[in-house]
């Protein structure tokens, strides 16, 4: 299936991120300022957040957690009440927050790395601003 459109060159196969026809599944993994991991559309997921760091409060303040929570609604929510289903909603998601009360702000390159070592083949890394 090809998509037209600006993306139009990348390949989209319907069942990316499906348990059953992804060797392992997918691991998605997002580095941003934070999420609202009880919006309708991550509510149902699994979300692993970094051990031990939590965003920090200023990201929920300033709103700074809703473009996380757009992002990760799009790729990864499962079919709920406004029938919202992600492109990939089996995959394992995991957040890693740029901003948190343990470790203040945090290079964009320490978190990326973070991220990058811990992927296998097929998992994906995005960077939200």
């Amino acid at each position: 299936m090809w998509p037209r459109g600006l993306w139009s060159w990348i390949e989209v196969d319907p069942r990316a991120g499906r348990d059953e026809d992804v060797s392992g599944g997918v691991r998605l993994s997002d580095c941003e300022y934070g999420w609202v991991y009880t919006h309708e559309d991550l509510v149902d997921k699994n979300l692993h957040s970094e051990p031990g760091q939590t965003p920090h409060p200023d990201v929920e303040t300033n709103g700074w957690d809703e473009h996380g929570t757009a992002l990760m609604g799009e790729l990864c929510a499962v079919v709920n009440a406004y029938d919202m289903s992600g492109m990939v909603p089996n995959a394992a998601i995991y957040t890693y927050p740029e901003w948190t009360v343990k470790a203040g702000i945090s290079s964009e390159t320490i978190t990326i790395t973070k991220n990058v070592t811990l992927m296998s083949w097929g998992g994906t890394v995005t960077i939200g601003h």
